[in-house]
């Protein structure tokens, strides 16, 4: 079984324990989607590294298919050869 989705493949995952409040960034290509894709996510202090890895395969997978999300309703920031991705809780942001 696919990590996530068929459709998801994994680039590279990151991990930025340098910054004010420590990330996790997860970078993928989506099928039929020419961009390179990267998504960010806080980590909190307490935070294992089963609750890490499970941002990939839980907390990524919600984001990428819960309907109103998904790759196609995501807030779109190309920066250099990544394109960000990150869902609104405002409706009239999303776009």
């Amino acid at each position: 079984m696919p990590p996530i989705d068929a459709r998801f493949q994994l680039d590279q995952v990151l991990l930025r324990p340098d910054t004010v409040c420590p990330e996790i960034t997860i970078m993928f290509r989506w099928a039929g989607e020419q961009a390179l894709f990267g998504v960010s996510y806080v980590i909190e202090q307490d935070e294992t590294a089963r609750e890490l890895a499970s941002m990939i395969v839980i907390s990524l997978e919600e984001d990428l298919l819960a309907w109103g999300y998904g790759v196609e309703n995501a807030i779109r920031e190309p920066k250099g050869e990544v394109t960000w991705l990150h869902w609104s809780t405002n409706p009239e942001e999303a776009g």
